[in-house]
């Protein structure tokens, strides 16, 4: 199999869980289940997205100068964004339908734009198309249940995955791909940058989790801004999440 059929075959499947993730988050009543599909489908099914797209633009020769590409990514932030948002909304209200279309209409915009790529004048009837859908297939999604036992839990327990997952980027990053590369000439990932995109990616996801669980554990803005300032550290976020949230008693986050 050639790396181009790989990473097509990886971006499928990792689209697949993306919008699965998105699926769940968008029609489950329970605001346990949408952190639970966030955490464990989306977030991951987003990751894989963008690390796969990576993988086949350098396999095209493509780059990040090329306008459809930055304009699907946009389109994929706000679909995030929005999923975080509901996520973590416990009460039904005009913030929780309007995150419910850009979390539809976001990811259809981002896949849409991928799909007519070579016709930019379509791209703005393709987003507004897009939102529209998500307006409308939003108004079938099941209303949400007031919620709170195991909540808070679950946010702590999310937020410190994320926090060591990007911890493990910087850990590839600075701890294996820089000493192979100038100490002993050695290119792991081939010259592509895979693992300096990944530990983007990673970043992205940790900031926009960051905001949500800011909010959600009524952390100070000094914590914030020293969680955001973690992300520019190696090993940053892990010391962060390991000062924020003890091992053990997820309920000191105050």
């Amino acid at each position: 199999m050639t790396a181009l059929l790989l990473w097509r075959l990886l971006k499928w499947i990792a689209l697949i869980l993306w919008t699965s993730g998105m699926w769940a988050v968008v029609n489950s009543p329970s605001q346990r289940q949408r952190l639970q599909s966030l955490y464990a489908l989306l977030l991951w099914g987003f990751a894989g997205t963008w690390l796969a797209g990576w993988g086949l633009m350098k396999a095209l020769d493509l780059s990040m100068k090329e306008a459809w590409i930055s304009q699907s990514m946009l389109m994929g932030l706000i679909s995030l964004a929005a999923a975080f948002g509901l996520a973590f909304q416990s009460i039904e209200g005009w913030f929780a339908k309007l995150s419910r279309v850009g979390v539809l209409g976001g990811l259809i915009a981002s896949v849409g734009i991928m799909v007519f790529r070579g016709a930019s004048e379509l791209w703005p009837m393709v987003i507004l198309a897009s939102f529209l859908m998500g307006a409308v297939w939003s108004r079938f999604a099941n209303p949400m249940s007031v919620e709170k036992e195991g909540v808070q839990d679950l946010v702590v327990k999310g937020f410190r995955w994320i926090a060591w997952a990007e911890g493990a980027t910087v850990i590839l990053l600075f701890g294996l791909y820089m000493p192979l590369k100038y100490g002993a000439d050695i290119v792991i990932d081939g010259g592509t940058g895979l693992l300096g995109w990944a530990h983007g990616v990673f970043v992205i996801v940790y900031m926009i989790s960051l905001i949500f669980t800011f909010k959600a554990l009524s952390w100070s803005w000094m914590r914030l801004i020293l969680g955001a300032l973690a992300s520019f550290l190696p090993f940053g976020t892990v010391i962060f999440e390991r000062r924020v949230l003890p091992v053990g008693d997820d309920q000191k986050t105050k």
